[in-house]
């Protein structure tokens, strides 16, 4: 500090070197405004980008089958995400598989997934992404219809032949749905386009754990009678509870198969109708 100017005037800085160097500093007042100002600039900035991207998002969706594919993706993904969520409680609990075992178990549909999605990929860069998208989406819906039939019984390899057709069908859907989303789209919207794709998986992962899993808890306290942790119901009640839980997985890709239909028929007639 200097002797002729007040410490709360004056900042003096000394560096490594021993170079010694100062600026003065605004009053309090003046401070107050700069600080208003950058808080107005910094607010009207966020605003106008916002509505920028806000413009440019919605401008998307005017796209029928962009729409219907972000809806399809963000369905087959809510309702994978609370399966996923689920099913340890019954192949724990119902079933009286060890963790290890659960976690084989498990791993069937993503593996039948991930030999599905690449030739599935294949498939629809030669005969379009349509056909394989609704093929997909049937597979999807027969396999969470499929799963209603698990019981406090159903062995290790009846699990299998159950889930398998759950990896198969989201694996058919995924890769000709992601190409069909980014196609629908101008080149300079591909990272925005993208970007959607990422939210509508993260949303419907995390809905789909959320809401299917309070459906589930909801059906095994109504089956078991009781209120209480879910885990520790009768495995009746609990199985009793997954089913109901998977009329909901399956009227969420039953409304995105529909939909996924209807658009795909009303764009033809749109197409050979100008």
């Amino acid at each position: 500090m200097t002797a002729n100017n007040p410490p709360d005037d004056y900042l003096s800085i000394s560096t490594p070197e021993n170079v010694a160097f100062g600026y003065d500093v605004a009053g309090i007042g003046s401070r107050f405004l700069a600080a208003v100002v950058d808080t107005l600039i910094i607010l009207v900035l966020q605003v106008v980008v916002n509505l920028t991207l806000l413009a440019l998002v919605l401008s998307l969706f005017r796209d029928r089958l962009l729409s219907v594919n972000l809806f399809a993706g963000w369905a087959s993904f809510a309702a994978i995400g609370g399966v996923f969520v689920l099913l340890p409680f019954y192949l724990e609990n119902v079933l009286g598989h060890s963790p290890a075992e659960t976690g084989l178990l498990l791993a069937s549909a993503p593996l039948a997934l991930g030999l599905a999605a690449p030739a599935a990929g294949s498939i629809s860069d030669r005969i379009g992404p349509w056909p394989v998208i609704l093929v997909g989406l049937s597979v999807l819906l027969g396999s969470y219809l499929l799963m209603m039939t698990l019981d406090v019984r159903t062995t290790a390899l009846g699990y299998l032949l159950v889930m398998a057709p759950v990896g198969l069908g989201m694996g058919i859907f995924q890769s000709p749905n992601n190409s069909a989303i980014m196609g629908a789209v101008p080149q300079r919207r591909l990272g925005v386009t993208s970007g959607l794709l990422t939210i509508t998986r993260i949303t419907g992962q995390l809905s789909g754990i959320s809401v299917l899993g309070a459906v589930w808890a909801a059906r095994v306290a109504a089956h078991a009678g009781v209120r209480g942790e879910p885990s520790g119901a009768p495995a009746v009640a609990q199985v009793a509870g997954l089913r109901e839980t998977m009329v909901v997985s399956a009227l969420l890709v039953g409304i995105s198969l529909a939909l996924a239909a209807w658009a795909r028929l009303a764009d033809g007639k749109g197409a050979s109708h100008p």
